[in-house]
Formats: C-alpha cells, sequence, structure tokens
C-alpha cells in the first residue's frame, strides 16, 4: 500500500467520523424545545426557564409510547436532565405504556421527585429505580399498574415517601421494597390486593406510616407486619377482613393508631391486640363483631379513642376495660358505642 493509498483511506475515515459527528448533533434534541409540528413526536416538556439544565420540568403525552421504547429520541434527551430536581409526566389519556427506561434516571443526579400520572404501566421492572439514589418522592397514583417487580424500589437512601395508590396492584411480595433507610410513607390504597406476603416488609424498619384501604386483603398473620418495629399509623379500613388472630400486630410495638373500619370482622383473638402498649386509637367500626373475649383490650395501656360501632355487639362488659379504667375516666377519652350496651357508673362515654 502506497502513500496514496494510505492518505486516501485517512481522508475517507476522517470524513465518516465528521459526518457522524454532525448526524449525532443534529439528533440530540433539547429537552425543552421538543414539539410535535409534524405529529411524530410522542411528547414534549415544559421547564422552569429557558436556560439548561433546568430544574423542573414537567412532560405532557400526547401520543402513544410503545412498549420497550427504550430507544425513543425523547428519553436520550430526558436523560440529559442532568440538573433537574423535580419530574413530571401528565397525559390526556393512558398513552405512556411502558416505565421509563433505565437511562433516563442515570445522568439525574439531582432529581428529588418522580411524579407520573394516567398511564397505563402493567409492571413496573425489577430494580427500576437502581439509578436514582438522589430521589426523595415517588408519586405514580393512578397508573394501572399490576404488578411490582424484585427490587422494584430499592437502593434508594433518600427516598421518604412512595405513592401507588389507586392502581391495579394485586399482591405485595417479597424483597420489593430493599434498603430504604429513609421511607417514612408507603401509600397502597385503592388497588386489588389481596395477599401480601410474609415479610414482605421487613426492609422497612423505619417506615412510620403504611396505607392499606379499600383492598381485598382478607386475612392478616403477625409475619405480615414483620420488620415494621417503628411504624406508628397503620389504615386497613374497606378490605374484606374476617378474623384478627392471635398476636396479629404484636411486630409493630411502636403502633399508636389502628384503624379497620369497615372490613368483615366477626371474630377477634383476646390476644389479637397484645403487644401494642403505645396504641392510642383503634377503630373497628361498621364490622360484624358480636363479642370481644375478656382481655382484648387489656393491654392497651394508651388507649384514647375506641370505636366499635355499627357491629353486631349484644354486650359490652366492664371486664373488657378492666385495666384501662383510668384511661375511660380521662375526659381525652372517647369510647364509642351504639346498641344494647352495660357500663359501670362513673364511665364517660359517647352513642
Amino acid at each position: 500500500m502506497n502513500l496514496t493509498t494510505e492518505f486516501t483511506i485517512w481522508l475517507l475515515l476522517a470524513f465518516s467520523s465528521i459526518l457522524m459527528l454532525r448526524t449525532t448533533a443534529e439528533e440530540l434534541i433539547d429537552p425543552c424545545d421538543m414539539k410535535n409540528d409534524d405529529g411524530t413526536m410522542v411528547m414534549y416538556c415544559s421547564c422552569t426557564s429557558n436556560h439548561l439544565p433546568p430544574t423542573e420540568v414537567i412532560c405532557y403525552v400526547n401520543n402513544d409510547i410503545p412498549k420497550k421504547s427504550e430507544a425513543r429520541p425523547e428519553w436520550a434527551a430526558i436523560a440529559t436532565l442532568t440538573e433537574t430536581i423535580y419530574l413530571e409526566f401528565l397525559m390526556r389519556t393512558r398513552l405512556m405504556k411502558d416505565f421509563p427506561p433505565p437511562l433516563v434516571f442515570q445522568k439525574m443526579s439531582k432529581l428529588r421527585v418522580f411524579y407520573v400520572k394516567m398511564a397505563e404501566i402493567d409492571r413496573i421492572p425489577p430494580f427500576a429505580f437502581q439509578n436514582s439514589s438522589s430521589i426523595t418522592e415517588v408519586n405514580m397514583k393512578d397508573n394501572m399498574i399490576r404488578e411490582l417487580g424484585l427490587n422494584a424500589f430499592s437502593n434508594m437512601r433518600k427516598v421518604e415517601e412512595i405513592n401507588l395508590d389507586t392502581n391495579n396492584i394485586l399482591a405485595i411480595e417479597r424483597n420489593t421494597f430493599v434498603n430504604l433507610p429513609r421511607l417514612r410513607h408507603l401509600v397502597l390504597g385503592a388497588n386489588s390486593i389481596e395477599v401480601i406476603h410474609d415479610q414482605a416488609f421487613k426492609h422497612l424498619e423505619f417506615l412510620e406510616d403504611l396505607e392499606l384501604p379499600k383492598n381485598n386483603l382478607t386475612y392478616l398473620t403477625p409475619e405480615v407486619f414483620m420488620g415494621l418495629k417503628s411504624l406508628r399509623r397503620l389504615d386497613l379500613m374497606k378490605n374484606t377482613i374476617q378474623f384478627l388472630g392471635n398476636n396479629v400486630f404484636m411486630q409493630m410495638p411502636n403502633l399508636e393508631d389502628l384503624d379497620l373500619t369497615e372490613n368483615k370482622i366477626i371474630s377477634v383473638s383476646a390476644t389479637a391486640f397484645h403487644g401494642l402498649r403505645k396504641l392510642g386509637r383503634l377503630n373497628l367500626r361498621g364490622n360484624k363483631i358480636v363479642e370481644f373475649l375478656p382481655g382484648t383490650f387489656s393491654h392497651l395501656q394508651m388507649i384514647y379513642f375506641l370505636d366499635v360501632r355499627e357491629n353486631e355487639l349484644e354486650t359490652f362488659s366492664q371486664e373488657l376495660v378492666t385495666n384501662i379504667y383510668s384511661n375511660l375516666l380521662n375526659e381525652s377519652m372517647q369510647l364509642i358505642m351504639k346498641g344494647k350496651t352495660h357500663f359501670p357508673r362513673g364511665w364517660k362515654y359517647r352513642r
């Protein structure tokens, strides 16, 4: 090969590289300048300022985002938002069919709030947030989510709140929520949850507020709540729970507020509430309880609110509250009942 030939090959390679760089530059989309003039863009974004990088970005989805769309240029554009703190996706109808690909989070090291609403995301994949250690809040309310993959929420060391309300989640598996040391509030209400596997929350030792209302839970075991040693509030209202078994809530020694309103509870074990020495509020209104066994409330030393209205109680004997009688004489105590009841002299109660 002579010098002329070598120079020609070198010149062709250099020219190809220039063309490639030019093509890449032309394909790079400014996320704050995404338009849909020709109808091909699936979304456009509104930024807080005209200068990149913006700190707050709201993206409006106006065309279908098909599943497995990781290569779409819109995702690559959003991945350049390295200084963004708040990222929200809004849809006119349910156009987003899949969870954003990992590249969206890879360089967004300052992202704090991730918010998606009115999508149709069937599944949050395993390790969905593995590259999002800066996020403090995830709000994915009302997205038709049915399944949470293994470690879907894991290694998010700064997340404080996760909201998955109003989806179609059927079960909570083990190792879905892992290594979330700052998580304090978890919302799983208004889903279709029938099963919570034993130890599903075992990694959430610092969680304080767990919302599970309006699901299809029928039975609870102590193992379901294993690990929730810091939990202060548990909302289980409007499920289909029928029985509260022995020591079912014992794994939550710091629980202060327990709401079991409008379930289908027929039977309550005498030891169901054992271990709840800090419980202040207990709501059992709107169930089918016929009687409470002696000792049912004897360990609730801090109780100040007890609602047993709209059950099928025939009597409510003095024995049930012998150990918490001093609480009943306190002006702040509310014992709320209705129906045929018996009280010793001096009780303060409200019908």
